[in-house]
């Protein structure tokens, strides 16, 4: 029986938490599909190809982007695939218009928050977190067309790799994203002086780079920081980097369910995180402590009593471990989209 082909879509080049749960959920399907990959090239091209797919570029630069929507047309009409598999916003847009005017059942992996829009020509969606369930409901979303999935931690993350060992004497706080206005970056060297202020011995360490790259090390070098923010650019690895920190922050401002937060917790790392989106689902188990939005003197504040309280830093981490054990599994992920495959086959018959 000839595998049926699944056309992953994915407007992007570069590489985040919803890009690397759409390479690990391809890796896993691969066995069973025949999978091809479209997304906007650079660092998230080479790392499919990486991953031995075929990959073809076409970039897709915003949403009404008509060369790259033709240029997509006329690629899924040479090859024919039997699904479509999108991935980011302006893929679930122009991916699922292609898939209505080619006859192509589509499937959309929604991430965040985001507008009505994106979701709206999609077969199926499906979703990280249960709010996010109840907002495209409220949009007139059939529930019927929403799939809770947890992006799951894969089996790539293990407790048998060697800690991080460049990490200095004290208490090391770990960042890993997008460097991204929405994600609060430039709150961390006010965090880093009211540490500095109060004699404690943390060292924060970001991994990730982006737009916001120049303006940190700007405020880096204005207050002399350089030896209390240590700046890492993109880690194609970060496991030793979780495993050997002793805190997460995230001070975004927008989230859906994060993916870094959830791979510290596997590593039982407890993190400390703005209340948005849906990452209160990994705090309401005990493993992170949730801010206001905003309210970067409470955020600091926690931070500076965890820094002083590990008992309870190492009971968070565990019981944050112990969650993600429960309910991030890859089987499960794997078990539901293969059914959302089977039923998108169905629909098309």
């Amino acid at each position: 029986m000839n595998k049926k082909t699944v056309v992953f879509i994915i407007s992007s080049s570069d590489i985040g938490g919803a890009e690397r749960n759409a390479l690990q959920i391809a890796s896993a399907l691969k066995k069973i599909y025949n999978i091809l990959i479209i997304c906007n090239g650079g660092y998230l091209s080479e790392e499919f190809k990486k991953a031995g797919f075929k990959t073809k570029i076409i970039p897709l630069r915003d949403n009404i982007d008509i060369i790259g929507f033709t240029r997509l047309i006329l690629f899924l009409r040479r090859i024919k695939p039997d699904i479509l598999h999108l991935h980011m916003n302006r893929a679930s847009l122009l991916g699922a218009i292609a898939g209505k005017f080619l006859k192509i059942p589509t499937l959309s992996s929604m991430q965040s928050f985001t507008r009505y829009i994106y979701a709206r020509f999609s077969d199926e969606i499906t979703v990280c977190s249960p709010r996010m369930v109840d907002y495209f409901e409220s949009f007139g979303i059939s529930r019927k067309k929403i799939s809770l999935i947890y992006n799951p931690v894969f089996p790539n993350m293990t407790d048998n790799i060697k800690a991080f060992s460049g990490y200095p004497d004290g208490f090391n706080i770990l960042f890993v994203g997008r460097l991204h206005p929405k994600k609060g970056i430039l709150q961390i060297p006010y965090f880093a002086k009211r540490a500095l202020s109060d004699n404690l011995n943390i060292t924060f360490h970001v991994i990730g780079d982006g737009i916001e790259e120049k303006r940190l090390k700007n405020e880096i070098s204005k207050y002399g920081l350089e030896k209390n923010i240590i700046m890492y650019g993109k880690i194609e690895d970060v496991r030793p980097f979780l495993k050997g920190c002793d805190l997460m922050i995230l001070p975004s401002q927008s989230e859906g369910l994060p993916l870094s937060l959830s791979e510290g917790l596997f590593f039982s790392k407890p993190f400390v995180a703005y209340d948005v989106g849906d990452t209160r689902i990994l705090s309401d188990n005990g493993g992170g402590i949730m801010v206001k939005p905003e309210d970067k003197d409470g955020f600091y504040k926690c931070i500076k009593e965890l820094y002083y309280d590990r008992e309870k830093l190492n009971s968070m981490g565990k019981k944050g471990r112990k969650f993600i054990e429960d309910y991030f599994d890859i089987d499960t992920a794997l078990k539901k989209i293969i059914n959302i495959y089977n039923r998108l086959g169905e629909k098309d018959r």
